[in-house]
């Protein structure tokens, strides 16, 4: 647990001193160096990536190849996680609202889900889709969450807490 927190930190450490990511290689020109290293970039580095997708960068440091690969793979699978966390909440809030549609019921809990379960379920298959090294020695890696797992773990998380957090009056 210790360490899951200790990544959490780095990882928003990386992502404010980084930057968020940008769909459009234009909106770098004010800052040359990140124009020139991103000039020859391939396609999901520049651009947003898909729905089970996450990327993000690390810079090398004394040439240390696999250092800034496993933290740019870490803070990848940070964003990952929190997109399907993302995921899970609104499919699970969705359900909710369908089952108390026309009915007078309320939520008995807070929606505020604690679903590491659920997460930590849907990235046991994580592919490490395509690694990019930039001409300023930054490692780039875009991971993916396998899809069908994905599927799995919101519908399970919609199976558990459906039906536990809504009361009706009927």
């Amino acid at each position: 647990m210790r360490n899951l927190k200790l990544l959490a930190l780095g990882a928003a450490a990386i992502i404010t001193f980084t930057g968020c990511s940008s769909s459009d290689l234009g909106k770098f020109t004010q800052y040359k160096p990140m124009q020139n290293e991103l000039k020859n970039a391939p396609d999901w580095v520049i651009k947003p990536v898909g729905k089970y997708q996450a990327k993000a960068s690390a810079k090398m440091i004394d040439d240390n190849f696999e250092l800034a690969r496993t933290e740019a793979i870490m803070t990848a699978k940070v964003r990952l996680a929190e997109k399907i966390q993302s995921a899970i909440d609104q499919e699970v809030k969705n359900k909710i609202k369908k089952k108390l549609k026309g009915k007078n019921g309320k939520v008995k809990q807070n929606l505020n889900l604690k679903s590491n379960y659920y997460v930590s379920s849907a990235l046991i298959d994580v592919d490490e889709k395509d690694l990019w090294v930039s001409q300023n020695g930054n490692v780039w890696v875009l991971l993916q969450a396998n899809p069908e797992i994905v599927k799995m773990a919101i519908q399970k998380a919609i199976a558990d807490y459906s039906d536990g957090l809504v009361s009706t009056d009927e």
